[in-house]
């Protein structure tokens, strides 16, 4: 399949494209001439997408981490727009929650996606110009081994009992980020991806055979998984697996089909799954008030229902994730009046930011921004957060000179990653963070930024601790 994908990709990728095109052109014609021209954009976001990614995979054996990125901008903002067009019926209104955007301002939005990625290009030549990537055959060994799965286990502990004791996971109570609690969340969720990455380079890199490491890693995972599930936040199930994965084909092992067919139906199932448990949560006949409880009543409900409707659903509801375009064009169209971050006045503190505790600094960036722009859209304030994607929430700190200049930056953060050794552990911590922000697209760079810069900071030092041999291969 790879070497098919290799050999063919551009021509039968780009076939398929062509004839969307053409049915969304057709259906273009009947809304407006600016609709025509967005339509007309979209070939060349094609090539600044999908056609770099192929491109990448075939010249290099693997894409960009930013080339991802590409990627899933093109599936949740052009895929989408076209989607939306293919389903208008001639109208030029699509509305959305309570509110609605015109595709006529559609053109414009398709230059700032064009742009975005040029920024991107730019920051690929720039880091090709100054830092040339060097072949190495050099081998890392992590020396005090058995303090990451020291690490792993307590790590998880405290996600665990933060679950029980109600102080995260889905429907917990804003009054817990701060003070202890806050304080706890931090650490689990700084610790476990630093734990988990590092223990299966230990699994899968280093090929450890010791099976004490094997027995505590694959049952930590395990564990991860159904703390994952206990919690009703899809992500958190899919984390640990996606790491651990992402780790596992660097280390040149490859996937078994079987495994990648099982794969996708737990993932079709998982959205039903979660969507249930959800239900059952906020039900108050149904809600035991025990998590495993709870779960096992949401299991039963799927199982009770035929699966063939089950997958569809869990398939659709990941479309329905996906589609960003209606927020990406609201966040353009709101840009003059939005007021609550402006002109990147936030970076300046970017190198201090993460030192100074909220009690001392009262105007601290809050990650509050999707409950923000949730609130300007329906006019009250909720629990629920929405995100115009990256790129989005770049034009709203002022316009389009800010989205090239972020852009910039960005592009400057994934090549720098990517043109190191993998097999260096500091390195392969961030290539997997990175690999997952850059497949979801929804986050704000600014806060990006700030917990790369704590993490860095952090896992360089932990790193440091635990002692990592350049050169030999040690067994513990």
């Amino acid at each position: 399949m790879a070497n098919f994908i290799k050999k063919y990709g551009q021509l039968f990728v780009g076939s398929v494209f062509l004839l969307y095109f053409l049915y969304t052109f057709s259906n273009a014609l009947d809304i407006g001439i600016e609709v025509v021209i967005s339509t007309f954009l979209t070939i060349i976001l094609y090539f600044q997408s999908i056609g770099v990614f192929l491109y990448f995979y075939k010249k290099k054996g693997k894409p960009r981490l930013q080339d991802w990125f590409r990627l899933a901008l093109f599936v949740t903002l052009v895929l989408d727009f076209m989607e939306i067009v293919n389903s208008a019926e001639g109208s030029v209104v699509v509305k959305f929650i309570v509110s609605s955007i015109s595709l006529f301002d559609s053109p414009f939005a398709m230059l700032v996606i064009i742009f975005a990625l040029l920024s991107l290009d730019i920051a690929y030549f720039i880091m090709n110009t100054f830092k040339k990537s060097k072949a190495s055959n050099e081998n890392y060994a992590i020396r005090r081994k058995n303090w990451i799965f020291a690490i792993l286990v307590l790590s998880t502990m405290i996600k665990g009992y933060l679950l029980f004791s109600g102080l995260s996971g889905y429907g917990s109570s804003l009054e817990y980020t701060t003070g202890l609690a806050s304080l706890a969340k931090t650490l689990a969720n700084i610790l476990n991806p630093f734990a988990l990455i590092v223990s299966a380079y230990i699994i899968f890199i280093e090929s450890s055979h010791n099976r004490k490491y094997h027995i505590v890693f694959y049952f930590i995972l395990l564990l991860q998984v159904f703390l994952g599930l206990l919690s009703g936040m899809k992500e958190e199930a899919l984390i640990p697996l996606l790491y651990t994965g992402i780790v596992f084909l660097i280390a040149g092992k490859k996937l078994p089909q079987k495994g990648v067919y099982m794969g996708i139906f737990i993932l079709a199932l998982l959205y039903p799954l979660n969507n249930a448990y959800r239900n059952v949560i906020n039900d108050p006949y149904l809600n035991t008030g025990s998590s495993i409880l709870n779960i096992s009543i949401a299991v039963n409900k799927i199982v009770n229902e035929p699966l063939a409707e089950t997958l569809s659903t869990g398939i659709s509801q990941y479309g329905d994730r996906g589609s960003m375009f209606p927020f990406f064009q609201y966040s353009i169209n709101i840009e003059p009046s939005w007021d609550y971050y402006k002109n990147m006045a936030r970076y300046f503190a970017l190198p201090v930011v993460w030192l100074v505790p909220r009690a001392m600094w009262e105007d601290k960036p809050k990650a509050d921004i999707g409950g923000v722009l949730y609130e300007h859209i329906v006019g009250e304030r909720t629990m629920t957060a929405v995100t115009p994607t990256t790129l989005g929430w770049a034009y709203l700190e002022g316009g389009f000179v800010f989205v090239i200049i972020i852009f910039l930056l960005l592009g400057l953060m994934l090549e720098f990653i990517d043109k190191n050794d993998y097999r260096e552990p500091i390195v392969l911590i961030f290539y997997v963070i990175l690999l997952h922000k850059a497949i979801k697209p929804e986050w704000d760079v600014y806060f990006m930024f700030a917990t790369m810069l704590q993490m860095f900071i952090l896992y360089w030092g932990l790193l440091k601790i635990l002692g990592v041999n350049k050169g030999t291969y040690s067994e513990n």
